[in-house]
This record gives C-alpha cells, structure tokens and sequence, in this order.
C-alpha cells in the first residue's frame, strides 16, 4: 500500500494531468538524468521545444475545453511518433518539449519532420463535433556536453522564434556551426 501510494504521489509529481506526459518538474528531473549519461564519446540528446501555432485563438473562438483537447491530443501525437526511450513533456501551456536520446543532427531533423506531420495531418476532433485544423512550430537543438538544461532550452527557444518570424508550421534547428544562429532545416508541406 506505502509502494503504491508512492507510486501515486509521484504521477502527481511528475505527471501532467491533462496531457499525461511529463510535466515540467517531472521533464527537469529526467534532463538531468540525461545530462549525467553524457560523455564525449556518446550520442548526445536532441531537445525540441514546439507550440501549437495560433493555440488563443482557439481558446478564443472554441473555448478553454476545446483548448484542453487540443493540448491533449497534440500529446497523443507527440507519443505516437516518438520513441520509447525518448521523452516527452508539457513545458506550460501549450508548449512540449521532447528529448531524444542518442540523437544527432539528421535525426533531430527527421523527428522534428514526424511531429510536424503528425500534427498537421488531421484536425482534432472536438466534443461538440467541430473540428479544428492544428500546427505546431518547432525550435530544436543538440545539446553539447557543455549545456545545461538553461542553455540548451534557450538555444531551442531561440530556434523556436526564428520559426515563427520564418511563419510558424516549421521546424528550425539551432545551428552551432554558424556561431549560434538558428537555421532552417524545415519549410511548411
């Protein structure tokens, strides 16, 4: 009973409620866990963070229920098109972030490609039976051994604007090669 009531009290911790992936807290607490897996030798994690494009404007005009199916069924996808091993959670909002474990440039760019696609592919079905067509912009990264979870989420949040200023429905990865700009490597379908 302790073990389960545990178990419980972490979901809780650790868990969004409406998404039922990780929330920040919980998604904080697994980046570390992968910064302390990193060596120089090894793959390294590819972080995404994305927000659904235009996502007030559906509170707006469908109301803040509809605006909770969005959010979950946006988190449906994200697990749909993204491995086991890697992570997804909900940074606030309407925004997620997504680790990939073992990840390198042509990688992060391929899944980041899924989840638009996956996003994109179909309108969410809302409980009145509307249906509202989604996007989502992406601002990715590959996190570096020097980075922690502050830098490396501000490189993917730089990515991220440069995404929505290029017009939203795209992804764009942070590019250290071009001394720390934010590179297009995606363009809307």
């Amino acid at each position: 009973a302790v073990r389960e009531r545990t178990e419980q009290l972490e979901r809780i911790a650790y868990v969004d409620q409406l998404s039922g992936v990780l929330n920040r807290r919980g998604f904080i607490e697994a980046f570390m866990q992968e910064e302390r897996r990193m060596a120089p030798e090894a793959a390294r994690p590819g972080l995404l963070i994305l927000d659904i494009d235009n996502f007030k404007a559906i509170n707006d005009t469908h109301g803040h229920v509809a605006g909770d199916e969005v959010i979950a069924e946006v988190a449906r996808r994200l697990l749909d098109v993204t491995r086991e091993e890697d992570l997804c959670a909900r940074w606030g909002g309407d925004e997620f972030v997504v680790i990939l474990r073992a990840c390198d440039f042509r990688a992060l760019a391929a899944v980041g490609e899924k989840i638009l696609d996956a996003v994109r592919v179909r309108p969410v079905e809302l409980p009145g039976g509307d249906r509202v067509p989604i996007t989502t912009t992406i601002g990715a990264h590959l996190v570096e051994l020097s980075d922690t979870l502050e830098s490396a989420a501000g490189k993917a949040d730089t990515a991220l604007y440069a995404a929505k200023r290029q017009g939203r429905n795209r992804m764009v990865i942070y590019d250290l090669a071009a001394h720390g700009s934010a590179t297009a490597v995606s363009r809307v379908a």
